[in-house]
């Protein structure tokens, strides 16, 4: 089954797994709802088709109630000069397991922003690749990971720059609690074709917990000299000057620990370039839609 979305679609309820392809027609920074409630074992499988010159922010929640045990695979298909800003947001049942696998097929001048947001679950896996073939492709890909009690996220990234003027920035924030843990597993290669290209990584994690961990492994094989490239990765707990200087202005210790994490998460949310977007995860409840 596709789905064709024109000027006069901005909300799109997915219920089951029978819509395959949704195309993006003649369209400019519209908005795109889609709210996913899987079956236990389900595999869902969507393909984004983005015409030249479109383009479209997404967001795709996943919010189930019951235990689920499902996959979601999703390609993203853009042709020249189409930019497709994609944000994932999953809050399920903590006794669940969502393994996503995304993969694409971007095209000269093209644009790709993913934005994942991964709040609870029992064990979740994100698989992306990513072969940025043609010239000036400009990939981001931001993760927010806020576990709490035994969750489990992995994140597996592989991006191939194999043409001129490509750009790739995989950045992942955590905040862990209880006995939840994080992976982080960015792998960018720079072959010898892509001169002139830019690839980073980054991770950054506050620990709440003696007992959560987290494990980032930020990965660069560069083949050429002509590049930009940079990788970082920090661990700590929450920075006690800035939780010092917020009690120093009457602010309770508690209110300020929730105010420097809320800070640290916006960072996240900031980066998204739908106002939409960030308006409803802001606001979202799983009861008014599951």
């Amino acid at each position: 089954m596709t789905k064709t979305i024109k000027q006069n679609n901005d909300f799109l309820y997915i219920k089951d797994s029978n819509l395959k392809i949704i195309s993006i027609k003649d369209i400019k920074n519209k908005t795109l709802i889609i709210i996913n409630n899987l079956n236990i074992n389900q595999e869902s499988n969507i393909e984004f088709v983005l015409e030249k010159d479109a383009s479209i922010n997404v967001l795709e929640v996943f919010a189930n109630t019951k235990e689920i045990q499902a996959q979601a695979n999703r390609k993203m298909t853009l042709e020249k000069n189409s930019k497709l800003n994609y944000c994932k947001l999953q809050i399920i049942e903590e006794d669940s397991t969502l393994n996503c696998t995304y993969s694409s097929d971007l095209n000269k001048d093209c644009e790709l922003s993913m934005h994942i947001i991964e709040k609870g679950s029992k064990e979740s896996i994100n698989t992306i690749n990513n072969d940025l073939k043609k010239k000036n492709i400009k990939l981001n890909i931001n993760i927010l990971t806020k576990l709490l009690h035994k969750s489990k996220v992995q994140n597996h990234i592989k991006t191939v720059h194999n043409a001129q003027n490509t750009y790739s920035c995989i950045s992942n924030k955590h905040i862990l609690d209880n006995e939840s843990s994080s992976l982080f597993a960015p792998l960018s290669i720079v072959n010898r074709k892509a001169l002139y290209a830019g690839a980073y990584q980054y991770s950054k994690a506050i620990l709440l917990s003696d007992n959560c961990n987290v494990k980032a492994n930020p990965h660069l094989e560069i083949l050429i000299d002509e590049l930009k490239a940079g990788h970082g990765s920090s661990i700590g707990s929450i920075d006690e000057n800035a939780l010092y200087y917020l009690q120093s202005r009457g602010i309770k210790k508690e209110a300020a620990k929730h105010m420097i994490l809320q800070a640290f998460e916006n960072d996240i949310y900031d980066n998204i370039p739908s106002l939409n977007i960030q308006n409803f995860i802001k606001n979202f409840s799983r009861k008014a839609y599951v």
